[in-house]
């Protein structure tokens, strides 16, 4: 597998794996896909340009995709949040997310990050477990923090640090 950056010409690879993972898991993202599914392609360039996202390549075809932004603000700009984190079904459980989250974190601490925060579903066992697994530990929980088809969805928050 080969993992890179995305860059602004890859907008059109972003806009269709971000539509899917909007689709097959509407639950795990506070977007929804009719917020953005009709959206110009220089919507996800600017979305490209705002951010490190960061893709898993099997012969050319995307398995997965996750990004980090840094705080802006210069006293917490050393820390990070993960965010857009979708792995292709096909590819769940294959090691695909574990290669693809070390590389981001790698990145992230390239670029000065020394804490990398996230947040996931509490109620997505698997997810949790994956999260735990590589090292994130529970900060938190708001509940209610998500709604989607009627359900109301808890939010654990995480973090890793970085240069332990």
């Amino acid at each position: 597998m080969i993992f890179r950056r995305l860059v602004p010409a890859d907008a059109a690879l972003w806009r269709d794996i971000r539509l899917e993972a909007l689709q097959n898991d509407p639950p795990a993202f506070a977007t929804r896909y009719e917020e953005i599914a009709d959206r110009p392609l220089t919507f996800f360039v600017e979305m490209l340009e705002q951010a490190n996202y960061h893709a898993g390549f099997d012969g050319g075809r995307a398995v997965g995709v996750m990004g980090w932004v840094a705080e802006p603000y210069m006293a917490a700009r050393h820390r990070a949040m993960l965010m857009s984190v979708y792995i292709r079904p096909a590819w769940r459980g294959a090691g695909a997310a574990g290669q693809l989250l070390h590389q981001v974190l790698a990145d992230a601490a390239r670029h000065g990050i020394r804490q990398m925060e996230l947040g996931a579903r509490a109620g997505d066992p698997r997810a949790v477990a994956f999260y735990k697994r590589h090292g994130f530990h529970p900060m938190g929980e708001i509940p209610d923090a998500f709604h989607h088809d009627g359900q109301s969805h808890d939010e654990l928050l995480m973090f890793r640090r970085l240069d332990a």
